[in-house]
């Protein structure tokens, strides 16, 4: 990194300088934090409002997991309804609405249109993740979406994993989406082996509907209150 960051063009500017360094890390650290963020958060309103679906996903971690260790990556295999639920949540929100930009590399045709080189590409995400063509009932929060006729997670290369696209797609895909499944994983399998997550007392809480994300280029959860239960 070092040899990188006092390497210089022809005109003397250094190529790589440790401003730059910084900047892109915190971009990193930044990125996955409020995509992560706003999903979680979205993800615990759901299940305060569906007790019964909180109590599935409670039943599969202490099958699998139990209570006297604590949850890792290897679970995530034996976790199907887990890991169905976390996708669905990505689906559902779709928290980046649009994708990033990308520049046609040649003329192309899509859907009988041609498009010249050079053309700004932005893919709209949210509607690719709420048509009836490729989800039923696409406004719908469906845990099971992505579990197959056996309770198994429907392979990567099923039809309705390949058009769900949170991470955008090909090359350009976001290199954080391995990162950000694990630690949603971890966090969602501990959670519910640690505690029950309830409507507060106070206030009443009303099941979470699309409504409840603000618009941006990443949508955010509106306030809300809940009742955290630890687990005996």
């Amino acid at each position: 990194m070092m040899a990188k960051v006092t390497e210089t063009d022809k005109d003397g500017r250094p190529l790589l300088s440790s401003v730059n360094v910084k900047a892109a890390l915190l971009n990193l650290v930044s990125a996955g934090y409020n995509t992560t963020r706003v999903t979680l958060l979205s993800l615990v309103h759901i299940l305060a409002t569906r007790p019964e679906l909180r109590k599935l996903l409670q039943t599969e971690v202490d099958n699998v997991i139990g209570s006297n260790r604590k949850p890792t990556l290897r679970d995530i295999e034996n976790c199907s309804l887990i890991e169905s639920v976390l996708l669905e949540t990505l689906r559902y929100i779709s928290h980046i609405p649009l994708s990033v930009f990308h520049f046609t590399a040649d003329d192309c045709q899509i859907n009988g249109y041609t498009i010249q080189k050079g053309t700004t590409i932005i893919p709209n995400l949210w509607t690719a993740h709420h048509n009836d063509k490729d989800f039923e009932h696409p406004y719908t929060f469906i845990p099971d979406r992505f579990l197959d006729k056996s309770g198994n997670l429907v392979t990567a290369t099923d039809p309705l994993r390949e058009s769900l696209m949170p991470f955008g797609v090909g090359k350009r895909s976001c290199i954080g989406e391995v990162f950000d499944i694990s630690r949603m994983f971890l966090f969602l399998t501990t959670l519910m082996q640690t505690a029950t997550i309830e409507k507060p007392d106070s206030e009443n809480l009303v099941e979470f509907g699309l409504d409840d994300l603000n618009p941006g280029l990443v949508m955010h959860s509106k306030p809300y209150k809940i009742k955290f239960v630890m687990r005996q």
